[in-house]
C-alpha cells in the first residue's frame, strides 16, 4: 500500500469512527465540524469539502447527508430521504443536459431524446 492509499484508509477509518456518534438527521455533523475533527487541511474550504465529500461517497456508501450534515441512518426512512434527494439531483442534471442538447439541434440532432438510453 502506497503512502496516499494508507492516508486515505486512515481518514476513512477516522470518519467512520466519528460518524458512529452521529446517528439520525437530528444528530448530524456538519462538514466544517467533521473537517475540524479530522484536522483536514487540504487547502481552501471548497477543496477540502470536495475531497471529503468524494471520499465519503466512494468509501462510505452507507452515510446519509442532508441540510444538517452527515449521519448514519437509524431507520429505513432516513436512508429513503437521502435516496430521494439523490434521485432529484440526478433528474435535475439529466434535464439540464437534455435542455442543452435541445438548444443545439444541429450539433446533437435527436440525441437529446435518446440520452436516457445511453
Amino acid at each position: 500500500m502506497n503512502k496516499k492509499d494508507a492516508e486515505t484508509t486512515r481518514l476513512i477509518y477516522r470518519i467512520s469512527t466519528i460518524l458512529t456518534d452521529h446517528r439520525g438527521p437530528g444528530n448530524a455533523i456538519i462538514r466544517r465540524e467533521l473537517r475540524r475533527a479530522l484536522r483536514i487541511t487540504f487547502g481552501d474550504d471548497d477543496t477540502s469539502d470536495r475531497e471529503m465529500r468524494a471520499m465519503i461517497k466512494l468509501h462510505l456508501p452507507g452515510v446519509c447527508y442532508g441540510s444538517r450534515g452527515y449521519y448514519l441512518p437509524r431507520v429505513k426512512g432516513e436512508a429513503d430521504k437521502t435516496l430521494d434527494q439523490n434521485r432529484k439531483r440526478a433528474l435535475s442534471l439529466f434535464e439540464a443536459s437534455a435542455n442543452l442538447r435541445k438548444a443545439y439541434p444541429d450539433w446533437y440532432g435527436n440525441e437529446a431524446q435518446m440520452e436516457l438510453f445511453n
